[in-house]
């Protein structure tokens, strides 16, 4: 089984409802650490004929992750229940080499405004809300979505119920899947799971 995250651009209105939600559930202090971000993808036309798409994500559980591929700790793992990519936090050293090769931002290392007191910041990524899902809820940005621009379930869930998405990778202005934040080639491609319902 593999989970995957579904948007769809023609919902979203750029309000950060999903944004706030998560930082809410997962207890997040104010500062740039986000688990899920919002883009502004496209701008089209002049006044007052303007539109505007945005593409909000958190981490996609990629299929070949490269977050665990260059963890020298073993504190991130994907899942085999589940595909879910997750970080042991106990088990991290704090050096940043998967902040560096996600090539989606999607690992983050906090800082002492979000973490006072911790001396050693580990990485933190979405875990999807894990806890809600033991209890049969769905993830908090997709519950707050006024929208419902956001769904999430399996991989087969997901191509059933909204057959005209596509993966993330294959639209136009989304991040290469084989370079990491660093610049740096992957060796194969991290193959995200996310499907989206572009706008135009």
């Amino acid at each position: 089984m593999q989970y995957a995250f579904y948007f769809d651009q023609s919902r979203c209105s750029g309000c950060d409802t999903c944004t706030v939600a998560c930082k809410d559930w997962n207890g997040i202090k104010a500062g740039p650490v986000k688990l899920r971000r919002k883009y502004d993808m496209e701008e089209t036309g002049t006044f007052p004929d303007l539109k505007v798409s945005y593409l909000v994500y958190s981490c996609h559980h990629c299929n070949s992750p490269a977050c665990v591929d260059v963890c020298p700790s073993g504190a991130i793992v994907k899942e085999t229940s589940t595909g879910l990519v997750l970080v042991d936090r106990a088990k991290c050293s704090g050096l940043g080499e998967c902040v560096k090769k996600c090539p989606y931002g999607n690992v983050n290392l906090m800082d002492d405004t979000q973490e006072p007191g911790v001396t050693l910041h580990q990485a933190y990524k979405c875990t999807v809300c894990y806890d809600r899902l033991e209890i049969n809820k769905q993830p908090a940005c997709v519950g707050a979505c006024p929208n419902r621009a956001i769904d999430f379930g399996t991989t087969d869930y997901i191509r059933l119920k909204y057959p005209h998405a596509v993966r993330a990778v294959d639209v136009n202005g989304f991040p290469q899947d084989s370079t990491g934040t660093d610049g740096s080639a992957l060796p194969r491609p991290t193959s995200p799971n996310l499907f989206i319902k572009q706008k135009f």
